[in-house]
């Protein structure tokens, strides 16, 4: 099972490519926008969170 990375928020296509060029081996890139469903669940099994020139701040969620 790949380690999970949460990129946040959505980005052009562009730049999304370059984020996942950059993602090492064995690692997975997961986009969304906060806020949204795909966020969440996103969220819940995600390792690390990057958060990119966020244009709005992050929703603060927990694990547990």
């Amino acid at each position: 099972m790949p380690t999970r990375i949460l990129f946040a928020p959505r980005f052009p296509e562009v730049i999304l490519e370059i984020a996942r060029s950059m993602t090492p081996p064995g690692f997975e890139l997961r986009v969304a926008d906060p806020g949204t469903p795909e966020f969440y669940e996103a969220a819940q099994d995600a390792e690390y969170h990057w958060a990119a020139l966020a244009r709005e701040p992050l929703l603060r969620f927990s694990r547990g």
